[in-house]
């Protein structure tokens, strides 16, 4: 009975990273991680090797929360990594979460965090996440 309880909820969020993926401009791939840097859920149409995006973004999303705590920089908002390729950026959700976002180079962060701010609801109502956005 819980594993099937659990495969429904990865199946629901499966469905709601698609959802975001097809709402969200030049969005390669997102995954979600746990507070442990194990995968949820993915969208990843573009990516070739998601156990290494995974253990990437885990490490980020942990020194990232390091960097900010130690140089008293307050919680981490996010961590934004610009290549001449593609993008990355990592969000906190919570403390129990956090979202991946391999992106295209087009797009500022900025719009693209506006974009993501509109279309993380349901992820977070799913996750019981209060962000306060």
């Amino acid at each position: 009975m819980f594993g099937s309880k659990n495969k429904a909820q990865n199946l629901k969020l499966e469905q709601l990273l698609h959802q975001m993926g097809s709402k969200l401009p030049e969005t390669n791939w997102i995954l979600l991680l746990d507070k442990k840097g194990r995968t949820k859920a993915a969208f990843s149409d573009f990516i070739d090797d998601v156990d290494r995006a995974v253990a990437m973004s885990a490490a980020v999303h942990s020194l990232g929360i390091r960097i900010t705590k130690e140089l008293k920089g307050g919680e981490l908002q996010y961590a934004f990594f610009k290549g001449t390729m593609n993008d990355h950026l990592i969000v906190p959700l919570g403390t129990k979460y956090a979202i991946a976002f391999g992106l295209g180079s087009g797009i500022s962060i900025d719009d693209y965090l506006q974009s993501m701010k509109t279309s993380i609801a349901p992820l977070l109502q799913e996750l019981n996440v209060d962000l306060g956005l």
